[in-house]
């Protein structure tokens, strides 16, 4: 590790300290800005350590680079502004660029074509409860939630398809993360009050930070 990454790490220890201090003293303001910056300080070091240790992987950091930001500039959006589309598809923008990195770095086994129809019966039964629990009613709505859930799906569905295929721990730490990720994805269309959801950011936060940091430790194994 280099003294950049030592320097991340001191400064999410501090970002870590002020989220409890906000959620204690019920500082709204401070919360947001102190979880908008936890996922981005959180996750630099996958890109660094991918730099400092395979140089030649171009395909992999660029990639890396541009799901990370994306997503993390979709948090931020959806964390300080009200209108959350254009978050929610900077979002599935991130899952796809994750999804294609994948889809072109794994090897992909042959599945057999049950297999594969009841795994994509499951994610179409997960998009359309989705829609029951939300009660979205435009047109709009319903296709934001199904691009959404579709590339967070593809993503999970991409680690399934591995784990079962080729069981190791690069492949559970795909799926592992690409779940967390497709969970998060269906809470942000879940009305925290109605369900009496209590510090949701915070959740979103930790799930976020979480599935991102093992899909990105994923593909930094893939090459050591």
């Amino acid at each position: 590790m280099t003294l950049l990454n030592w320097i991340f790490i001191g400064l999410l220890v501090i970002d870590t300290a002020l989220i409890v201090v906000s959620i204690i003293k019920k500082i709204d303001l401070m919360q947001k800005i102190c979880c908008a910056l936890f996922f981005p300080i959180a996750l630099v070091h996958i890109p660094l350590l991918l730099v400092d240790y395979l140089p030649d992987s171009f395909h992999s950091i660029l990639f890396s680079i541009l799901a990370l930001s994306a997503i993390a500039v979709s948090f931020c959006l959806y964390i300080f502004f009200t209108n959350k589309i254009p978050a929610l598809i900077i979002f599935s923008l991130g899952n796809a660029l994750w999804c294609e990195l994948f889809r072109t770095i794994f090897y992909i086994y042959r599945m057999p074509s049950w297999a594969i129809i009841f795994i994509l019966c499951f994610y179409i039964a997960i998009i359309i409860a989705c829609h029951i629990i939300t009660g979205h009613k435009s047109t709009s709505e319903y296709l934001i939630v199904t691009i959404t859930l579709f590339f967070a799906s593809m993503l999970n569905f991409i680690g399934l398809f591995n784990l079962i295929c080729g069981p190791c721990a690069k492949s559970i730490l795909l799926f592992t993360g690409s779940f967390l990720n497709l969970a998060l994805t269906a809470l942000n269309f879940i009305d925290e009050k109605k369900f009496n959801i209590k510090q949701g950011m915070l959740i979103r936060t930790i799930a976020l930070s979480a599935s991102q940091f093992l899909i990105s430790l994923c593909n930094l194994m893939l090459f050591l």
